[in-house]
């Protein structure tokens, strides 16, 4: 907050010295009390179907026929993000996987990024909520060994203590294959 408070008296001082007159840059700008305020804002709805995965969840993950299971933590950031650890086997090797979700009201989107141990690129998410069917579609992009890899997730959640995400991605061939599932359900 004293980040963002200092930021607002500097772009503040700024746009003052830079529309003033040339002979009044060197006298004092005085900012007002409302630069000074810090804004507040208030999860929206939006945030709220972001929170309804904040919790424990144990997974159940399908890697093209290789089945193994992981334990999800997934904790609140203010009401805004959740922000989740993902340990557990990929592949027949441990696996972890860190990951901020969130929904982005400028832009009108859900957007998260994801980073995990078995590889050094950063994914980016975007996606949105179809209410009628409780499902999030999401685009994830990242640049895997020079070239972008592109992948598309589907999770629906037939009620708060259960989901289903499928990943997929177009193969070499052109045609769209499914590379994991993940059914996840609510630890009591």
């Amino acid at each position: 907050m004293k980040l963002q408070f200092v930021s607002i008296a500097l772009l503040t001082s700024l746009a003052a010295c830079g529309s003033a007159p040339a002979e009044s840059k060197n006298s004092s700008v005085a900012v007002s009390d409302a630069a000074m305020q810090e804004p507040t804002f208030e999860p929206s709805p939006e945030h709220a179907i972001i929170m309804r995965t904040a919790g424990t969840w144990d997974v159940v993950v399908d890697a093209q026929g290789q089945k193994s299971k992981a334990v999800q933590v997934m904790k609140s950031v203010g009401g805004f993000w959740v922000a989740g650890t993902w340990d557990g086997e990929m592949m027949g090797a441990p696996f972890q996987g860190h990951m901020i979700s969130g929904y982005d009201p400028t832009l009108k989107v859900f957007t998260g990024v994801w980073v995990d141990s078995m590889s050094p690129a950063l994914f980016h998410s975007a996606g949105t909520w179809d209410a009628a069917t409780n499902t999030m579609h999401a685009t994830i992009r990242g640049t895997v060994a020079g070239q972008e890899m592109v992948m598309k997730e589907v999770t629906t959640h037939p009620d708060d203590n259960h989901y289903k995400t499928t990943m997929s991605m177009v193969g070499a061939d052109g045609v769209e294959m499914t590379v994991m599932v993940f059914d996840a359900t609510r630890r009591k």
